[in-house]
């Protein structure tokens, strides 16, 4: 992955993913690379440049824990100063980190990740056909041809109800059953950090096999993680996110 400088406005220097910055931002970077994503800034008095600057070790991290040619459709991050009642948002063309709402680096790293799943959910992996399949992600109807859609049909059957046979034991945590594109970001994070897990999981359980084996093939090209701790990821995970905490 090719690297960039991150220069705060107000000092500091750090190297990390490709990113770049509108100058008019208050951004973290100085535009470098325009045709990459652009990065800004929005401190406030309580949580300002100072607060976040041990942080962007960690962003870059997480950044770089998953290809970048499997989220390039995005295009915007912000760095968010404010209070928020979630940690993170993300759509396939932006995503947006409350960064006072972290308790740790790796629970950083981890989100980052999920929201890139849902990046690489709604911008990567895309169909060409009609838009009349029983499934909306981010506000939008998922098309025919789509991949994901044969990963959400391991499980459910529209953008709300499951199938019968997809109890607790058939997802990697509990947050993963609020939705199909929830489930495959859920999935998608502990196939990257609780690999060992993931794995010992899946030797019992044929669903959750089903999910790493398309992960595996349709998303990371048959590479696999040597991650976590083979057993951690059980019944009671509610959040793989929290597991970096």
């Amino acid at each position: 992955m090719r690297l960039l400088t991150f220069c705060l406005i107000l000092g500091g220097v750090f190297t990390g993913t490709v990113l770049s910055s509108h100058p008019t931002q208050h951004a973290f970077a100085r535009s470098i690379t325009p045709r990459d994503f652009r990065v800004y800034v929005r401190p406030t008095p309580s949580y300002g440049r100072a607060a976040m600057r041990p942080q962007v070790p960690q962003i870059q991290a997480g950044l770089q824990s998953l290809p970048r040619h499997l989220w390039s459709s995005l295009e915007h991050i912000w760095l968010m100063g404010q209070p928020s009642d979630t940690r993170a948002r993300a759509s396939s063309r932006q995503m947006i980190l409350y960064l006072r709402e972290f308790t740790s680096g790796p629970e950083l790293q981890r989100v980052i990740t999920h929201e890139l799943a849902h990046v690489i959910d709604g911008g990567w992996l895309v169909g060409q056909g009609p838009l009349d399949t029983d499934f909306h992600d981010l506000g939008a109807g998922v098309r025919h041809g789509d991949p994901s859609l044969d990963f959400y049909r391991l499980c459910w059957v529209n953008d709300t109800q499951r199938k019968p046979e997809c109890g607790r034991h058939a997802f990697v945590s509990g947050y993963a059953q609020h939705s199909p594109y929830e489930d495959f970001a859920e999935t998608l994070t502990a196939y990257r950090w609780e690999g060992r897990a993931f794995r010992r999981r899946a030797v019992t359980d044929p669903l959750l096999r089903a999910k790493y084996h398309w992960l595996r093939q349709t998303v990371f090209n048959g590479q696999e993680y040597d991650t976590g701790t083979p057993t951690v990821l059980d019944h009671t995970v509610w959040d793989v996110t929290q597991l970096g905490t």
